[in-house]
């Protein structure tokens, strides 16, 4: 079974991930405030979301409480030092902002 939560839900992750032979719940939620029980999920992935969550403790606990135990969190964070920054000034919605090593560091704690 294949659940997809996400704030803006929209019309492309309806068609993207609609399969009629596959068994999808689609929510709208926060990674603050995720509506699955514990212990049930094998894979969560987080792309390029962390850096929007004001609260990210919270987030990584809700995440940490539905993975399975010796599930697999996948996470990527966008380059928020590349090149385009310097020139366009840093993204206006994140309220996160980490380096590689930064957030290797800020998960390892």
């Amino acid at each position: 079974m294949y659940n997809a939560i996400d704030v803006p839900l929209s019309l492309f992750h309806l068609k993207k991930n609609w399969n009629s032979r596959k068994r999808i719940n689609i929510g709208l939620a926060s990674a603050t405030d995720i509506p699955l029980d514990s212990n049930t999920i094998n894979l969560a992935v987080c792309t390029e979301v962390l850096e929007y969550i004001a609260d990210i403790d919270k987030a990584l606990l809700e995440i940490h409480i539905i993975l399975k135990s010796g599930g697999i969190f996948i996470i990527s964070i966008p380059n928020n030092y590349c090149y385009k920054y310097p020139k366009k000034g840093p993204h206006p919605d994140h309220v996160n902002n980490w380096t590689f090593v930064e957030f290797k560091e800020f998960l390892v704690k």
